[in-house]
């Protein structure tokens, strides 16, 4: 069997030199589809495929409000808010506040060479709700989360490793912040790992007591909540809602119409470039089966003009499972050849295909060309060949050999055959390319609706 089998790859790999043209323009233009889909993969892999670095995802929430009184969509919370909602509700463990925008970059001018980073500010309780642990040291506690609490903050991984050189050493370090006579000493307690990144952009976290102070009436913050055991989303919204319209009373707002919103971790985290590359990733499928309808056609083209090579094999006693596995193996051996075409042009272009995304999608920067894409490449292309090289093989091993070796009865017998089988073809290309058009619209859709949910948070953060 193992004989046989390198028989028929050599014997392919001859056909396909032979095939000249033809075969180049197979390989390319699978290859080409093969590249794009392998780097559609590897994005949406590191942006909704990876677990995020939280416990239980599931049972995080984000919490705002709604006043459709006063036309506000979005009304953010304050450390006011936080203490009424605790105090009178029990469908959350814990609700804790973060900045519902990054607070501009945190000026560090020294020891060692000046740098700024994006801060995020947190309440201390942030990291537990999310069950976020430190690569080094702690995370905040409720003494560096009170106003006029000496300022502490935690570094991103890549801050330590870009600024610090990865020094083991910088805990307890005292970081000099600010410039004249803003100069402030902030001390670090702890690093986060690579893999943390909520809310997205942070690059380093403070804690929020101290940069409020005794403003505890700002609503700048969203409130990030783990839902109790046994407890539903809705019961949660429907107590906070209640809780919250009762607050907006006590201050003199009779006309409210308060009302708490709850969103998944995972839906705030990913916005709309969870639809922009689903509709991305359906337009390369659509690609990549237009490619292999196409090179199908090349191929039937190909096969029929081996069409009395192949009634002559069949007439000296050769059986059509033998003449479907060699034609097959031709199929693989272009497909192949079109996979590490393809991974090669993934693999150079990638950061251009990177760099067209909006900037704020979630660990698009841990997207890369990796073994599991490697993986996919190869199973594309399995699963290329068979498309490509299936219906072609059996097709053009089930002639009969006398009509085969006549030109005149082969053209008079095939011809309405040959047009069945093209407006099959064709039909099927028209079929992806509607697919292609439809994903096309849904990626400019979610990405006109991303621009303005970007406007929006750059209008609060201002």
């Amino acid at each position: 069997m193992s004989i046989t089998l390198v028989s028929d790859v050599r014997l392919a790999i001859r056909n396909v030199r032979r095939g000249g043209w033809q075969s180049a323009t197979v390989v390319l233009i699978l290859g080409v589809a093969l590249g794009v889909v392998t780097a559609v993969f590897s994005i949406a892999h590191a942006v909704l495929l990876v677990p995020l670095p939280v416990d239980d995802s599931d049972g995080v929430v984000l919490l705002w409000g709604r006043d459709d009184a006063r036309s506000q969509q979005v009304v953010e919370v304050s450390l006011r808010d936080q203490r009424a909602w605790i105090a009178a509700q029990r469908s959350f463990t814990a609700i804790e506040l973060f900045g519902s925008v990054n607070w501009g970059e945190l000026q560090v001018s020294g020891p060692g060479q000046p740098f700024r980073a994006v801060r995020s500010a947190v309440s201390s309780g942030y990291f537990d709700v999310l069950g976020a642990r430190p690569l080094m040291g702690r995370t905040f506690r409720e003494a560096d989360d009170r106003p006029g609490a000496r300022p502490t903050v935690v570094l991103s991984e890549g801050i330590w490793r870009q600024n610090f050189s990865s020094d083991p050493d910088i805990l307890g370090r005292l970081l000099t912040v600010g410039a004249g006579s803003t100069v402030t000493a902030v001390e670090v307690i702890g690093v986060m790992p690579r893999e943390f990144r909520v809310p997205a952009g942070a690059q380093v976290w403070v804690a929020l007591g101290p940069e409020l102070g005794e403003a505890d009436d700002v609503r700048a913050m969203y409130a990030i909540a783990r839902l109790a055991p046994g407890a539903t989303v809705e019961r949660g919204v429907a107590e906070l809602s209640t809780i919250a319209r009762n607050e907006e009373l006590k201050g003199g707002n009779l006309t409210t119409s308060m009302v708490v919103v709850a969103t998944p971790l995972m839906a705030y985290l990913l916005g709309p470039s969870r639809p922009a590359l689903m509709a991305i990733a359906g337009a390369s499928t659509a690609l990549l089966l237009i490619a292999c309808t196409n090179a199908a056609a090349l191929l039937l083209v190909q096969g029929a003009a081996r069409r009395r090579e192949i009634a002559v094999r069949l007439a000296i006693g050769a059986r059509r499972r033998q003449i479907v596995r060699q034609l097959f193996a031709e199929s693989a051996v272009l497909s192949l050849i079109a996979g590490a075409l393809g991974v090669a042009l993934a693999y150079v272009s990638f950061d251009a295909i990177r760099a067209l995304a909006p900037v704020d999608v979630p660990r698009l920067d841990e997207a890369t060309i990796d073994g599991r894409s490697l993986l996919v490449a190869l199973g594309l292309c399995m699963g290329t060949a068979v498309i490509v090289g299936l219906f072609p093989a059996w097709r053009h091993s089930g002639a009969a050999p006398l009509v085969a070796l006549l030109d005149r009865s082969r053209s008079a017998t095939s011809g309405s055959s040959s047009t069945r089988v093209r407006k099959v073809l064709v039909a099927a290309q028209l079929a992806a390319v509607v697919v292609l058009l439809t994903a096309a619209g849904l990626f400019i859709e979610a990405s006109r609706h991303y621009s303005i949910s970007i406007s929006a948070s750059t209008r609060r953060a201002c």
